[in-house]
């Protein structure tokens, strides 16, 4: 039977906790399948006055305490780097301690 790994839960509390911050100020939070996962873990759509607006990110989100560093965190980019300079979206790295 495989083991499910800690580091998977740990990422998975991360993209939660991260998902709860941005549903708690109304914005739209679509989290990609980690099959489809190549860099980003969440497509964030931000709204005002509870309106939609045009302003999308996305979003690749990191935990646990392998990446924590003494003032904040510390993540390879190895093959994301071109990935996240070349698309249309902005994209926000986001380190969180669930």
């Amino acid at each position: 039977m495989p083991k499910i790994s800690k580091g998977r839960r740990v990422g998975q509390a991360a993209v939660n906790a991260l998902r709860s911050l941005f549903e708690e100020h109304d914005h739209i939070v679509q989290e990609i399948s980690g099959q489809n996962d190549f860099g980003e873990d969440l497509y964030v759509t931000f709204t005002h006055n509870g309106r939609l607006t045009s302003d999308t990110i996305k979003v690749q989100v990191k935990g646990g305490s392998s990446r924590r560093r003494g003032n904040g965190y510390a993540v390879r980019v190895d093959q994301h780097g071109d990935t996240w300079a070349k698309r249309e979206h902005p994209r926000l790295l986001r380190g969180v301690r669930p």
